[in-house]
């Protein structure tokens, strides 16, 4: 499927959608995946196509809930360790990196309650949020949402959340890997290699299983294994 196509496709469904569905107030969209799966790439490509369609996009890093980059490292460390000394994968290890809590009360509750019967628009404010998942930005942020306003939330395990729209980029783990790995590079701080490959091939791959398993199928599914020949591969509209 052509690099276009596939956001037109999608950016198509969630219009439908909205409009069938979610009429009267700003949609909420989960973009997940593994690490470096492309949920930024593909986030602000969806979000060019949606404003297209006259539906106000705006992207919110599901990273800006995480509890930073010094406190999720340790906790990795331990579950490596642990992995290690032939301890099971602890499946829920997430909860610990990410502000979900944070993420249903102050996004998508939010955003639910915004009203627009007196007004064009309302400011959605985040508040003691993290910049890149950076160690001491926390700030507050706000931003401008139209009832019509699709907001994207790209991130790792957030359909347990109340999310109006869901979609799931599905790719490899050694290709996680291998991304993360170069992404690195290119930021000019490389990573051990060893140590990315049990963190994506021992934890975060066995815990992603697991919660694909345990929670609600994904309204779509997208092969983003060749950013050149992205395709839609399953879901519940994946029609």
């Amino acid at each position: 499927m052509g690099f276009v196509d596939i956001f037109t496709r999608t950016a198509t469904k969630i219009y439908d959608y909205k409009n069938e569905f979610v009429k009267d107030r700003p949609m909420s969209v989960s973009i997940e995946g593994l690490s470096n799966s492309g949920k930024s790439t593909f986030s602000g490509a969806l979000c060019d196509k949606l404003n297209e369609s006259k539906l106000p996009c705006i992207t919110i890093e599901g990273d800006a809930f995480h509890v930073g980059y010094t406190p999720a490292m340790k906790i990795y460390n331990e579950l490596i360790t642990n992995v290690k000394t032939g301890n099971p994968v602890d499946l829920d290890f997430y909860k610990k990196i990410w502000k979900f809590g944070e993420i249903e009360s102050q996004l998508i509750s939010q955003i639910s309650s915004l009203n627009f019967s007196s007004s064009v628009s309302n400011r959605l404010l985040l508040e003691n949020i993290l910049d890149n998942k950076k160690d001491g930005t926390e700030h507050s942020d706000s931003y401008e949402v139209e009832k019509n306003s699709v907001i994207l939330v790209p991130s790792m395990y957030l359909r347990h959340l109340p999310f109006d729209y869901s979609i799931f980029l599905d790719v490899s783990p050694e290709i996680s890997v291998h991304r993360k790995i170069e992404r690195a590079k290119k930021d000019g701080k490389p990573r051990d290699p060893a140590i990315t490959e049990k963190m994506v091939s021992q934890i975060e791959y066995p815990a992603m299983i697991a919660y694909n398993n345990k929670e609600r199928s994904p309204h779509l599914i997208i092969d983003m294994n060749d950013f050149s020949n992205m395709k839609i591969i399953g879901g519940l509209h994946s029609h």
